[in-house]
């Protein structure tokens, strides 16, 4: 397991934010990466599509396979 202190992130405008790098670490374990390539943003557009359209009832979760 790791261990951090709450850290402070270099806002843009020169101020610091703080940032809970803890809560991130502490997914480490259960975390799946996804898969990536050039035509990634075409098959998530696909599927958040899809999604939307069962979330939504214009789909059921059936008829979007």
């Amino acid at each position: 397991m790791y261990h951090v202190e709450l850290t402070r992130v270099l806002l843009r405008n020169g101020q610091r934010a703080p940032f809970n790098l803890q809560a991130y670490l502490n997914m480490m374990e259960d975390m799946e990466i996804l898969p990536f390539s050039r035509s990634t943003v075409t098959w998530e557009d696909a599927n958040t599509e899809l999604v939307t359209k069962v979330y939504t009832g214009e789909l059921t979760m059936e008829g979007s396979l």
